[in-house]
C-alpha cells in the first residue's frame, strides 16, 4: 500500500540550495533580508565556484585568478521566496552606499539587471528606498554557515534541516498577512 505524504522527505544532509544570480534579460525585483553583504574571493574551477582557500590553493596555483562574489538574501517579488543573492565587486559600491544612507540593506527594495543584456555582462542595482518593515520580513539566516556548507568548507557544521530551506534553494519564511 502506498505512504501518502503532504510533503517529500528531504535528505537533510544534502539539501542543495541555489545561489541566484542575475539573469542576462531579466530584472531580480525584491526586498532584502539581509543588514549588509558577506563576500569572499573565488575561482571557477573545475566546472563549480570554489573559495580562494589561499594558503596552497590549488586553482591560485594553477594560474586561475579569483574574484570577489558578495552575498545577500532577498524576497523575491516575483517567486515570493527568501533567496540567496550572487553580486560582483563592481557593484558592491551602490550597496554600501545603500546602507550608509538607510543604516541597513534589510527592507530596501531591489532592483538588479545586467547593462548589456549579456549573461555575465556588468550588474547594476537600484534602489527603492524602504518597502518592507523589520517586522514583516523574515529572520536572517546564517549565509556564511550556508556557503560554506555548499561549498564543502565547514566539514564539521550540523547539516541544514528543512527549517532551514527547501530543496529548491529557497530560505523559509512566512509570507506577511
Amino acid at each position: 500500500m502506498a505512504m501518502w505524504q503532504n510533503r517529500p522527505e528531504f535528505d537533510k544532509d544534502n539539501l542543495p540550495y541555489r545561489i541566484h544570480r542575475c539573469p542576462a534579460a531579466k530584472t531580480m525585483k525584491g526586498v532584502i533580508v539581509s543588514d549588509g553583504i558577506i563576500g569572499t574571493a573565488l575561482h571557477y574551477w573545475k566546472g563549480r565556484s570554489v573559495p580562494c582557500t589561499h594558503d596552497e590553493c590549488t586553482a591560485c596555483i594553477a594560474g586561475n585568478k579569483p574574484r570577489w562574489k558578495g552575498y545577500f538574501q532577498m524576497k523575491s517579488a516575483d517567486e515570493h521566496t527568501v533567496q540567496i543573492v550572487e553580486i560582483t565587486e563592481r557593484v558592491y559600491p551602490l550597496f554600501e552606499a545603500a546602507k550608509r544612507k538607510h543604516g541597513s540593506l534589510r527592507g530596501l527594495g531591489v532592483r538588479l539587471s545586467r547593462i548589456n543584456g549579456k549573461p555575465n555582462g556588468p550588474l547594476q542595482a537600484d534602489f527603492d528606498g524602504i518597502q518592507a518593515s523589520d517586522a514583516e520580513l523574515p529572520a536572517e539566516a546564517n549565509l556564511c554557515d550556508i556557503l560554506e556548507r555548499m561549498w564543502e568548507q565547514k566539514q564539521s557544521a550540523p547539516p541544514i534541516t528543512p527549517e532551514e530551506g527547501d530543496p529548491r534553494g529557497n530560505l523559509p519564511f512566512e509570507m506577511p498577512a
